[in-house]
């Protein structure tokens, strides 16, 4: 029997990605602390090996399908419950504050709700600096497929696809920005695929 033929990453030019990483800065030297949450990516750590950068790779997914899978089984659970899972799930940041947060499409496996509570945990571990970069969508109705991503240099992104099922939710600029609390969407743009890409700033 033949296997499959792996799913071969592709790329992308990224409008936000010089938004995101000040590249004059970097290349001075100046500290830069990256949470990325997902899969550890090649193209991701050897980006950023080239600066003054702390990287901390947080593969949340597993930990917002047990959340999720909690919440179902247990309809009366409390915000308060949901709010200590997250701090659990986060506890590699503790003593820790970000600059940058590589979200990818982590906010589309979680409902509204749930989403303000997980950046609620989160909220303590960015610093004034903050940037954050994901991806959402335009309209509700555009399907999203599992994929990880990687940064190849400062405007190029990398994706493959995991040949999965639909992301749980598919979560608009105006969701997010009801959902989070001291951040906001400051910029979007719209991908060939439907994915809104789209880059966070804190206040």
């Amino acid at each position: 029997m033949l296997s499959k033929p792996a799913i071969q990453p592709s790329c992308f030019n990224s409008r936000l990605l010089p938004d995101l990483f000040d590249l004059k800065q970097l290349e001075e030297g100046t500290p830069i602390r990256v949470a990325e949450f997902g899969p550890a990516n090649g193209d991701t750590i050897k980006f950023l090996s080239q600066f003054n950068c702390r990287l901390v790779v947080i593969d949340i997914k597993e930990d917002f399908i047990q959340i999720n899978n909690k919440i179902e089984n247990a309809e009366d659970i409390g915000d308060e419950q949901i709010l200590e899972m997250f701090k659990a799930a986060l506890r590699q940041l503790s003593g820790t504050q970000v600059d940058i947060c590589l979200f990818w499409d982590m906010f589309n496996y979680l409902e509204p709700r749930v989403l303000g509570l997980f950046l609620q945990a989160l909220a303590p571990h960015l610093s004034t600096r903050f940037r954050g970069h994901g991806f959402a969508v335009l309209n509700k109705g555009t399907p999203l497929h599992e994929q990880t991503y990687g940064i190849i240099n400062s405007e190029l992104l990398s994706t493959q696809s995991q040949g999965r099922g639909e992301l749980p939710h598919r979560h608009s600029q105006s969701v997010i920005n009801g959902a989070t609390q001291g951040i906001a969407v400051r910029q979007g743009v719209l991908r060939e695929d439907g994915r809104l890409e789209i880059l966070l700033h804190k206040g």
